[in-house]
């Protein structure tokens, strides 16, 4: 039987070394995202509102037979990076749709277009540990990863009773060595207090490389227990 891996922001770094391991794998593979080109993807634009791609091929998608299903949702931007005071709400508007609510939206899609499908169902939100802690000039960043945080702990409550369950798991990668970490060194260090740790750290030769993070994200899914936070650095 097939074993279907859809991944949400799959075109480069974590997204991009989880859709080559999978379809290394034998899993069938679709990476949805803005600037993908390679096999399986599939074009979504997370600040824009037509997820009709998006939308059609799930539901195309849950009438075959599979045997694993798995969603993983890396999509994210660490922008704006400077205080609440400097942000202007258009930007803040573009982070909060591409960080939180329009994910909301397509794992939303998904649970009520797989729920009925009897295979091992698994959705995985790659969080932060932004989500858990404040960060100066990441007001975006962190409320929309807390936000996603809480939507995947009341998804695993009501999915824990369901005849199907989809088990929501949240999985938190730790630090990359990823163009949003090259973003955030190039950040303006008058908005940006936390800089130069952000710097020593790719100095010290500390950020983990994607395909390592992959590796640990895939582990965590095939033991995936619901509702559980799995974190790389214990």
């Amino acid at each position: 039987m097939m074993k279907l891996a859809l991944i949400i922001g799959g075109s480069r770094g974590l997204g991009l070394a989880l859709a080559e391991q999978y379809r290394t794998a034998g899993w069938v593979v679709y990476e949805f995202s803005r600037s993908g080109t390679g096999e399986g993807h599939i074009e979504l634009d997370l600040v824009g509102n037509d997820f009709s791609a998006y939308t059609n091929l799930l539901q195309q998608l849950a009438q075959a037979d599979w045997q694993e299903i798995v969603l993983i949702n890396n999509a994210a931007t660490i922008l704006p990076i400077k205080p609440v005071t400097q942000m202007g709400q258009d930007e803040l508007m573009a982070a909060l749709q591409l960080n939180f609510s329009h994910p909301l939206l397509l794992l939303h899609e998904f649970v009520v277009t797989f729920a009925q499908h009897p295979a091992r169902k698994v959705l995985a939100q790659i969080s932060s540990g932004a989500a858990l802690r404040p960060i100066a000039a990441w007001a975006s960043y962190c409320a929309s990863k807390a936000g996603v945080d809480h939507f995947m702990a009341v998804l695993a409550l009501e999915q824990s009773t369901a005849k199907y369950p989809i088990l929501a798991i949240v999985l938190d990668p730790g630090v990359m060595d990823t163009a949003m970490q090259a973003t955030i060194r190039a950040s303006d260090p008058a908005q940006f207090p936390e800089l130069a740790r952000f710097i020593a750290r790719k100095e010290q030769g500390v950020l983990r490389p994607a395909a390592e993070v992959a590796q640990f994200c895939r582990a965590a899914i095939a033991r995936a227990q619901q509702g559980l936070r799995y974190d790389i650095d214990g």
